[in-house]
């Protein structure tokens, strides 16, 4: 029996929302671990932190993109039920990573204190600095083995249990690494708390998911033709991963080797605001890749359901990445001080450019799920090819800004990129997406903008009227964290108003919004707006 429309909406966006929702509390988590982790560790050590977990995201590399390969593999496997062909795919995928990382373990090895040197990382009690990169290279190894657990659950479509995981892998990760900083006040101690807690809950979910779906009982060696193939797709898609390491990861080392340790957490606080926005929306757009995978033989409707989740894309990206700007020098002010004051240049940079990307992670989906891997590995190439040169130009002019510019401009171009080749290789008008995108969306962005220049000038003036030995302190910082808070609801339900107030939302929207805002005032404006719209 064939659903309805609104059947068919509500059940694609469940995951989404599930997992939305596990980011926000991971989100949150995140948001309140940081001041922490400034506070006990220091500056310097804040920043080593935020150095040593950037070397962790660039020695990812070496898992050669066999996570999106291994989803896009397993899901139609895993719906059929072949247990034995989802162990052929397993056990190609874990050939392929112990190859690589014991690859890439003797030139680590050799070039650690080199890199901890250079990175300007300081030596622990416990661990020395070298020593330090050495663990996270190990920590990185294991766990692109054992997350093989929560991409079987991704592959399976199990999304109320990947969105707990979620929650909880960050919730242990970052916890555990808050308890060790207040207790310790050590990098190192830290360092061990973080990794050791996070690759617990992996390995738990690993015998999970193994029992469940990859049945280890069924062993099948791995082949040279198979693992080929794989290799083959997963570098095309390895290629996004370096973008997105350049992206996030690559200004943290241009700014140590070329400004200093301190630099680094300023440009950290905004960056890791900026990702942590980013990862909302895209946790719930990942979920995409198998429903594709899946409906890849019937393009006419794949491609309508391309178009719907672009569409939640473009919601996602208003709420938590454009409505933030309107309140965002305030929030990162009563966030983190004066760290946080001086990155909100960087923050406002990185979003525009990261809004961008996730408007395109849709397409990248469309992509993998068509075994066009090649189409992504082209926009990432793109980013590349345009990040690192103007990041290096740019630091020399505007210093932490100009890195965060050049990153956000190269963003947006590979986005552009991706999107234009997408659609082309499906036969389809690029407009037929944006121009909708676009009448949906500019109008609450204008909501945005008004409320951005209504916070940032009186907040700006404000600030600068504070003498400048009580201009950071705690206690001046508590109101306005309170006020930016509020400032982004009002802001959210405007937008939110403006929308209904134009008709833009359709009624299957409006019945959501109702259950959300359980009042009767607005169901009965909702529904006036409605009935007086369709008599037009």
């Amino acid at each position: 029996m064939r659903l309805s429309l609104f059947e068919e909406q509500r059940t694609a966006a469940l995951p989404v929302g599930l997992l939305v929702v596990a980011r926000i509390a991971n989100l949150m988590l995140g948001l309140a671990v940081i001041p922490v982790l400034i506070h006990y560790l220091g500056g310097d050590g804040f920043a080593a932190w935020a150095l040593l977990l950037a070397i962790g995201a660039a020695l990812a590399l070496l898992e050669l993109g066999m996570a999106l390969t291994y989803v896009k593999e397993v899901a139609p496997l895993i719906q059929r039920e072949d247990w034995r062909q989802v162990n052929v795919v397993r056990s190609n995928v874990v050939a392929i990573l112990l190859l690589a990382f014991a690859a890439g373990a003797l030139p680590l090895f050799l070039f650690a204190t080199a890199i901890a040197r250079e990175l300007h990382v300081p030596d622990g009690t416990l661990l020395e600095a070298d020593q330090m990169v050495k663990f996270i290279y190990l920590a990185v190894a294991l766990r692109a083995l054992l997350q093989l657990g929560t991409l079987t659950l991704n592959a399976a479509r199990r999304f109320r249990a990947l969105a707990f995981v979620s929650f909880l892998q960050s919730f242990v990760s970052n916890g555990a690494a808050a308890v060790a900083a207040v207790w310790t006040r050590r990098l190192d101690i830290t360092l061990l708390a973080f990794w050791f807690a996070q690759l617990l809950v992996l390995a738990i979910v690993f015998v999970i998911a193994s029992r469940r779906y990859i049945r280890a009982s069924i062993w099948v060696w791995p082949s040279y033709r198979r693992m080929r193939e794989l290799c083959s797709h997963g570098l095309k898609i390895q290629v996004h991963d370096w973008a997105q390491v350049i992206s996030y990861q690559f200004d943290k080392f241009l700014i140590a080797a070329f400004m200093g340790l301190w630099a680094v957490a300023p440009y950290e606080v905004g960056n890791r605001s900026v990702a942590a926005l980013r990862s909302i929306p895209s946790s719930g757009i990942d979920s995409f890749l198998a429903t594709a995978a899946i409906g890849q033989t019937a393009k006419s409707d794949l491609w309508q359901q391309y178009q719907r989740v672009t569409q939640l894309a473009g919601i996602a990206v208003l709420v938590f990445m454009i409505a933030p700007l309107a309140i965002a020098p305030v929030f990162l002010y009563a966030w983190t001080g004066e760290m946080g004051y001086t990155g909100r240049w960087v923050f406002l940079s990185l979003i525009l450019g990261a809004a961008f990307s996730v408007l395109a992670l849709p397409a990248a989906a469309m992509a993998q799920a068509a075994g066009r891997a090649e189409i992504q590995a082209r926009a990432a190439v793109v980013t590349l090819l345009i990040n690192v040169p103007l990041s290096f130009f740019l630091i020399f002019k505007l210093q932490l800004v100009g890195v965060a510019a050049g990153t956000a401009i190269a963003m947006a171009s590979g986005a552009t990129v991706l999107l234009a080749d997408v659609h082309k290789a499906y036969a389809q008008s690029m407009m037929s997406t944006l121009k909708p995108l676009w009448r949906f969306c500019w109008p609450p962005a204008c909501v945005c903008a008004a409320f951005a220049l209504l916070t940032w000038v009186p907040f700006e003036l404000w600030l600068a009227s504070l003498h400048p030995a009580t201009r950071f302190a705690r206690e001046m910082r508590v109101i306005p964290g309170l006020l930016a808070g509020l400032a982004y609801v009002v802001c959210l339900i405007s937008m939110l108003g403006v929308q209904i107030h134009r008709g833009a939302l359709t009624a299957e929207q409006q019945e959501f919004v109702c259950r959300l805002i359980p009042f009767r005032w607005f169901r009965s404006y909702c529904a006036a707006r409605h009935s007086i719209l369709g008599e037009k």
